[in-house]
């Protein structure tokens, strides 16, 4: 049998070779050059019947092969190749041959295909330099709209059981101001973002796993697709309108929650570590460890820092809201409490060996109640009294981070279980009583009198300027009770 006189043309020395290899015995190479002028250089009597083409040379135009070509070669015939990682495209000028081996072979022997998938149409679409551009199947175009359209129903589906399965779990505590309103709306509707985005990769990735798998007897190519021009465009627009809409919702959210509000009453929350103070400038009452609020009066937070190094952040999760309390930076933040009951401040920043305990209580109360919590803070107290106060202020302050009443050794810093009046061992080798003098001082310059076994530095140095002379007294006279 006469092979075909076969002449390779790419500026690739791999596809030259690879195609050299593939050919083998089934036809005459003529020679494997780089462009057409190489190409038109040939001998006479080794001018090719069929030229094979790298179809991703772009140097290699169809339209500057035109004029270029042997006049006696009526029956030359050019095989445009496409090699895109494992996979082979073969385009011939008037026909696609397929996308495999042996369909270059196939074609290399002038055996086209008949039958056009094209309707009526003799000629398959070509782009604007004549080249067949792809080959769709009518029958594939109405599979794959089926798959969509169950793809579709899968994803509306596993979209409402998601959101059926959230609206079950009790991931938020119940709301308690009125600032909570807009932040949950924002936040249910990001809900139902993310249960669509979930249901949209996982059903169409499953889907493909089994519908779409290699079956036992299949040993072939996949179907060739060469992009979606809609698709990508619309894959493009409906994420950056979300996007808008998003963040449209959330400026409206933000200023809702942070509007000033007619008959606010102003309280000062000062954080240190680790611990809260609350301050009522309109009431007269300073530095209280515990939050005490009037339900549905609108609460403007003055909030400050008052360490150096570090980061606080009042958090009640009920309040929905937050705000950093970064040092040297006043910040605020508006609350309307709109449930009475018990609540805690976290602090939602990592600030330190005492972050864990850095809490305070929040209670909301109704006007009488809190009204009596106002006359009491002002009464003159007895000592049982002063003494659960300076219990809720060590507490509030994390002092037991460090400190214990239970009398074990080994913590950071000297248990306070029978401390007041007996001999304290010093590390410069001295002996103190511990009365009230040295339990003041100790508060207020805790570096002046170090601790056998204990560590300077360690302990905050701004108490003198977080406590009054009042609530220092009230914590010696707890430290007195604990024997």
């Amino acid at each position: 049998m006469t092979k075909e006189r076969v002449l390779i043309v790419s500026t690739h020395p791999l596809f030259r070779d690879g195609i050299i290899r593939l050919l083998g015995d089934q036809a005459d190479v003529v020679g494997a050059v780089t462009n057409w002028q190489e190409a038109q250089e040939l001998p006479a009597g080794r001018r090719p019947q069929v030229i094979i083409v790298d179809h991703d040379s772009p140097e290699l135009k169809e339209a500057d092969l035109a004029p270029l070509l042997w006049p006696d070669a009526s029956d030359l015939r050019v095989i445009y190749v496409t090699l895109a990682g494992d996979k082979m495209v073969v385009h011939e000028r008037h026909q696609v041959a397929g996308a495999g081996e042996a369909d270059l072979l196939r074609a290399l022997k002038g055996e086209r295909q008949e039958t056009l998938p094209y309707g009526q149409s003799s000629q398959p679409p070509q782009d604007s330099q004549g080249r067949v551009t792809r080959m769709e199947q009518p029958s594939q175009r109405r599979n794959y709209t089926r798959h969509f359209i169950i793809v579709t129903v899968l994803v509306v589906i596993t979209t409402a059981i998601s959101l059926f399965i959230l609206s079950r779990i009790p991931w938020l505590l119940p709301p308690a101001t009125t600032q909570a309103g807009p932040v949950d709306a924002l936040l249910s509707l990001h809900v139902v973002a993310i249960a669509f985005l979930f249901a949209l990769v996982m059903v169409f990735m499953l889907y493909s796993l089994v519908v779409f798998r290699r079956k036992g007897d299949e040993d072939g190519d996949g179907d060739h697709f060469e992009g979606n021009t809609k698709l990508e465009i619309t894959w493009t627009i409906i994420p950056l309108i979300t996007v808008l809409i998003f963040s449209y919702l959330g400026a409206v959210g933000l200023r809702q929650v942070t509007a000033a509000q007619p008959n606010e009453m102003v309280v000062e929350a000062t954080a240190f570590s680790f611990g809260w103070q609350f301050s009522y400038p309109e009431l007269g009452l300073q530095n209280s460890p515990k939050l005490n609020l009037p339900v549905d009066r609108p609460i403007h937070l003055k909030m400050q820092s008052r360490d150096t190094d570090v980061i606080h952040n009042f958090w009640v999760p009920e309040f929905r809201v937050k705000q950093d309390l970064v040092p040297g930076v006043p910040a605020e933040l508006r609350i309307t409490p709109n449930r009475i009951g018990n609540y805690l401040v976290r602090c939602n920043e990592l600030c330190g060996t005492g972050h864990t305990y850095m809490l305070a209580e929040v209670n909301v109360l109704d006007q009488a109640g809190f009204d009596a919590w106002v006359e009491e803070q002002k009464a003159v107290l007895s000592p049982e009294q002063m003494a659960q106060r300076g219990e809720d202020l060590v507490n509030a302050s994390g002092c037991i981070a460090c400190h214990n009443i239970t009398g074990d050794p080994g913590g950071i810093g000297p248990t306070w279980k029978g401390m007041f009046n007996h001999q304290v061992q010093l590390a410069d080798g001295s002996t103190v009583v511990a009365d009230e003098e040295y339990l003041k001082n100790s508060i207020i310059d805790p570096n002046g009198q170090i601790v056998a076994g204990y560590n300077p530095g360690l302990m905050p140095a701004n108490y003198a300027d977080l406590f009054s002379e009042e609530q220092l007294q009230y914590m010696i006279e707890y430290f007195k009770i604990l024997e």
